[in-house]
């Protein structure tokens, strides 16, 4: 890893302010060793947002995801489920939300969802990983969850009541239209959208996301 203030100019403008000129933090290359390609950190020089250069399509992306990052290899008990998104199903209830549609994108194998009282959550999906997604449609049912995009999934408007991004929004290509999308999706009295990016990641862009954050639609 290398630090670098090389500004660069970009072809596709920043997501958030439409500017072409960043500054070039560090490079480093991947983590699971899936290529040689050195990547680059950069800096949107008009609201500083941060980015991963060379930008690639969702398929291109998929290959630095082995299949055991989207779920256990092995189905886990219920009770080790309940367990490890008991922190995730307590924030529902702090927040006053006790029930209703909700949805959760990039569910991965549906562990979350899985976690949430049937009687009381009405739960749906959205992964782009195909054998995670058929786990979550196995435990969910078929319909219940869409492979592919939150875009691609084309919802209809004021859909959920809840729509959360545990630890995936930093993964996609356009945040800001993923937000979008998930506003429409979202009903005008039930406007909760939760937001958990990964540590070392939110810690860099937006201090307090490196929690949880609950936007209402209308933030959005």
């Amino acid at each position: 890893m290398s630090s670098s203030t090389q500004r660069e100019r970009i072809a596709r403008g920043c997501e958030i302010c439409g500017a072409t000129d960043a500054r070039e933090l560090y490079t480093a290359r991947d983590a699971h060793s899936n290529t040689e390609a050195t990547f680059s950190i950069v800096e949107c020089c008009g609201c500083g947002v941060l980015r991963t250069l060379p930008e690639m399509t969702a398929c291109e992306l998929a290959a630095f995801y082995p299949e055991a990052y989207w779920g256990e290899e092995q189905e886990p008990s219920e009770s080790w489920i309940r367990r490890s998104q008991s922190e995730r199903v307590r924030l529902l209830s702090k927040w006053g939300l006790g029930g209703g549609r909700i949805l959760d994108v990039g569910c991965g194998s549906g562990f979350f969802l899985r976690a949430l009282d049937a009687g009381t959550w009405d739960r749906f999906g959205v992964e782009i990983g195909t054998a995670a997604a058929k786990l979550a449609s196995q435990a969910l049912g078929a319909d219940r969850v869409f492979r592919g995009t939150l875009a691609q999934a084309r919802l209809d408007d004021e859909t959920f009541d809840v729509i959360t991004y545990w630890s995936s929004l930093e993964h996609t290509n356009d945040p800001r239209a993923n937000l979008l999308e998930a506003r429409n999706a979202l009903a005008n009295f039930g406007d909760f959208l939760g937001i958990k990016l990964q540590h070392d990641i939110a810690e860099l862009q937006h201090p307090f996301l490196s929690r949880v954050a609950w936007i209402h639609r209308h933030d959005i």
